[in-house]
């Protein structure tokens, strides 16, 4: 069973209120669906322009393991983005990286506590 949508506006009017193109479950339908979509648009459709189309095809893709083209309004912007001071980005990423540390087991002592769990004048007193 195939759906055929006359335009990418009458899949997302759909989508509006359903998670697939046919009843409540993923079905062959979405992904025959899906491959006409990017077959058509050369990608998923921009999540701006088509959100409901856009969170469905990301979703299908998940589920049947194609690799798509995600074509982003957003995505555009951030590669015409001017680059700022190239100095700064990797002092920046330094300190980010040193803070990006996360000690999940508590088994790493902290910065200027010993073993014991003491800072150095509670050490020192003891």
């Amino acid at each position: 069973m195939t759906f055929a949508f006359k335009s990418l506006s009458q899949l997302e009017e759909h989508l509006l209120t359903r998670s697939y193109v046919s009843g409540f479950s993923f079905s062959e339908g979405d992904s025959a669906c899906l491959k006409q979509v990017i077959a058509a648009e050369g990608g998923i459709p921009d999540k701006n322009a088509n959100p409901n189309t856009y969170r469905w095809a990301l979703h299908i893709s998940a589920l049947t393991g194609l690799g798509v083209n995600v074509k982003s309004a957003s995505a555009a912007a951030k590669t015409a983005a001017p680059a700022s001071s190239s100095a700064a980005k990797p002092a920046a990423a330094k300190a980010a990286a040193a803070d990006d540390f996360d000690d999940l087991f508590g088994d790493e002592p902290e910065d200027g506590v010993n073993e014991d769990g003491e800072n150095a004048a509670e050490a020192a007193a003891t």
